[in-house]
């Protein structure tokens, strides 16, 4: 299938320099992208790339190829995003992860999409630009946010420059937050610690209608990431990713379709947790997940579900006629 795969500029036009593994010259790292590029590149070698954003700006003179989009980030690629819903709009060209449906994917827009449906809870988000901590906790109470609060910077993901503030005198906290004017999110905090005092958190990866358990985090702190998982975890995330059809998705499967409805986007990642109540408290939905990438050498328990999601993917992007139309993605929720 022939296709143009677009990038997107990052609006400050950063990216992170590293070194090739296997060459040793460096190169540099796009953040904020949906992560699949690599993984499927070898099936699709009729793909053409290029980027879009800031300065790099794309007219057809004919009708174009199907467009893939890379671009996974609302709060990074804000610019880029724009410029291709303008290009897919002028065109009507297919494009893969419709730009619209992703811009719709900040945490604010997410938190007021998913209010109101039943079995899910996904905690009030304010975004807000603030010169001092005082002013974020101003803004927050006057929109009647309750303590405590988890404030970060707009498209940081992976805990960085996340704060919890449990009381209004915890704001001196946010002096470590280096926020230079960037904007910043402000959501409230759910308690979600299990019976048993551990937190957990579940990762679906969704793949048009389908969707597929990814990973099952464990941990004694409620900001749970991979290299914070508690000792002999692996018992239990095994069982959960074996048992998941049959344990696991009659539990949320409602809710999960209602999520997808409402997003609109052909690939995408969501974070959870799965309170005993039924309930799935959302800590994101977007389509800059780190899905595909497998941290630990095969074999291991994530080699399966990783095999069904780049499967499902794989089909997906080879059927543009399969992809969310422009048009749904626009009028989603």
């Amino acid at each position: 299938m022939g296709a143009l795969l677009l990038h997107g500029v990052p609006d400050d036009k950063l990216v992170t320099l590293t070194r090739n593994r296997v060459s040793g010259m460096p190169t540099f790292v796009l953040e904020g992208t949906t992560g699949f590029h690599a993984h499927v590149r070898r099936y699709f070698p009729e793909w053409n790339e290029t980027f879009i954003g800031t300065d790099f700006d794309l007219r057809f003179s004919e009708s174009p190829l199907p467009l893939v989009s890379h671009i996974g980030d609302a709060d990074r690629c804000r610019q880029a995003l724009t410029m291709l819903a303008a290009l897919v709009a002028s065109t009507g060209a297919a494009c893969f992860n419709p730009p619209q449906a992703v811009l719709s994917t900040a945490r604010e827009i997410t938190a007021l999409r998913l209010k109101g449906i039943d079995k899910i809870d996904m905690p009030r988000t304010l975004r807000l630009a603030a010169r001092s901590p005082e002013d974020i906790a101003d803004v927050a109470l006057a929109a009647g946010l309750r303590f405590p609060l988890l404030v970060r910077i707009a498209g940081d993901h992976g805990g960085v420059s996340l704060v919890k503030l449990d009381t209004p005198c915890d704001l001196s906290k946010l002096h470590r937050i280096p926020w230079g004017g960037r904007e910043l999110y402000v959501t409230e905090f759910r308690e979600f610690a299990d019976p048993d005092g551990r937190y957990r958190k579940i990762r679906l990866a969704v793949v048009g209608t389908n969707y597929f358990a990814r990973h099952l985090v464990i941990g004694d702190n409620w900001l749970l990431h991979a290299e914070r998982r508690a000792a002999e975890h692996d018992v239990e995330e095994a069982r959960f990713l074996e048992c998941f059809d049959t344990e696991t998705r009659p539990r949320i499967d409602a809710a999960v379709q209602e999520i997808i409805k409402r997003t609109c986007l052909d690939y995408f990642g969501i974070d959870a947790s799965l309170r005993p109540d039924g309930r799935l408290l959302v800590f994101e939905v977007n389509a800059c997940m780190n899905i595909l990438h497998n941290s630990r050498p095969s074999p291991n328990i994530w080699d399966r579900p990783i095999q069904s999601i780049l499967s499902a993917l794989r089909e997906r992007l080879s059927a543009p006629h399969s992809w969310v139309q422009p048009g749904a993605a626009a009028a989603g929720g």
